[in-house]
């Protein structure tokens, strides 16, 4: 018996999982149960079964993720009990409920901040945002555009050699990582996920009107939301992570068996 982190109460708490469990099943059920795992430092490429999970929530708790954000939510990053097409420019959505969009990746970035697994380390909270967001999330409740923005945005190669189709990228799936922005006005930080073929910037602090307009912001007053498409070479991180790896390839610093043609 220990206490809840959502709702305080002490109780058995269940096998808990900030990026959903079905994210990773459905990663290792592609890949015969196992997953490759590429980490920065000397440590080998090597196959994983880890589904970055620990001993978090009550299963009052859990249900209410589920019920309330996650199902809805993982649906539409799936394609599935929406409205949607691809366009040119992004992923064009309509009669969207974004309420709980915003309290799915807020909860994902909550509950990952509150983990002692290695995989979520680098993600930072202030202790008045985890209190805040604790109350918000146990209790549905609207949060303002000024306290918290979210960012999606759908992961493609574009690259002229193509050498990563959709399929692939979407299983895909990054230890979240964090960017600081530094500019005249304002300060902030994002912490950035990836997963489902999708790249999520959480910023720690509300962007600022002119901002407010980017594609893929998502917003509590509207109902439609263009996703617009990012190039998988775009994002550095990822990319020196595959470098990284790619240098551990050739130096046969792997476990992972290379497939023969």
């Amino acid at each position: 018996m220990k206490k809840c982190k959502l709702c305080n109460i002490q109780s058995d708490l269940q096998i808990s999982h900030a990026v959903g469990d079905s994210v990773f099943k459905k990663i290792f059920r592609t890949n015969s149960g196992k997953a490759i795992a590429i980490t920065s430092g000397n440590a080998p490429i090597g196959y994983s079964s880890d589904s970055w999970a620990e001993n978090q929530l009550c299963a009052d708790c859990e249900k209410l993720l589920n019920h309330n954000y996650e199902r809805y939510s993982l649906g539409v990053l799936r394609g599935s009990g929406c409205t949607f097409e691809k366009k040119t420019d992004g992923l064009h959505f309509s009669n969207l409920d974004q309420h709980k969009l915003i309290m799915y990746f807020l909860s994902i970035y909550w509950r990952a901040a509150n983990s002692s697994h290695a995989s979520y380390r680098n993600v930072v909270i202030l202790d008045k945002d985890n209190e805040y967001l604790r109350n918000a999330i146990l209790n549905d409740l609207s949060i303002p555009s000024n306290k918290f923005s979210i960012k999606l945005s759908r992961v493609l190669d574009l690259s002229k050699s193509k050498g990563f189709t959709d399929q692939a990228i979407k299983q895909f799936i990054v230890s979240p990582f964090c960017r600081i922005y530094e500019n005249e006005k304002v300060e902030n930080i994002s912490v950035c996920f990836m997963f489902e073929g999708f790249f999520i910037e959480v910023y720690l602090k509300g962007l600022d009107e002119e901002e407010q307009t980017l594609c893929g912001l998502l917003s509590e007053t509207k109902s439609d939301l263009v996703i617009p498409y990012l190039n998988l070479f775009d994002i550095d991180e990822i990319v020196d992570l595959m470098v990284d790896g790619y240098r551990k390839h050739l130096e046969g610093n792997s476990r992972v068996k290379a497939n023969k043609k």
